[in-house]
């Protein structure tokens, strides 16, 4: 894991840019969304991911699935926002896009 070789000062923008992997491979909603709505899409969301039609048609398709649970990637969103100072998403996007912002 790069988080193991990098010194320090770079963890914050590696976890931050990081988390974009898995935050990647959900559904997002936006504020004020109705729980009900939520639930339903999360329960689809846990269906799907373990639904062996899908897992199969994946594999033939040669894409790659990980797993990963709604609260997990919930999780992973909120962590990312809690620590997405301005300072923090210019340093990504330099980073991400190789010129200053």
């Amino acid at each position: 894991m790069m988080s193991d070789v990098v010194e320090d000062k770079y963890k914050p923008v590696l976890s931050f840019i990081g988390a974009l992997g898995l935050i990647g491979r959900g559904l997002a909603a936006p504020p004020g969304t109705p729980q009900g709505a939520i639930d339903v899409m999360r329960t689809a969301w846990e269906k799907m991911i373990t639904d062996p039609s899908f897992l199969a048609d994946a594999k033939k398709r040669k894409l790659r699935v990980i797993a990963t649970d709604a609260a997990t990637i919930e999780k992973a969103v909120k962590d990312s926002i809690a620590t997405a100072n301005p300072e923090l998403v210019k340093w990504a996007a330099e980073l991400a896009y190789g010129k200053k912002m």
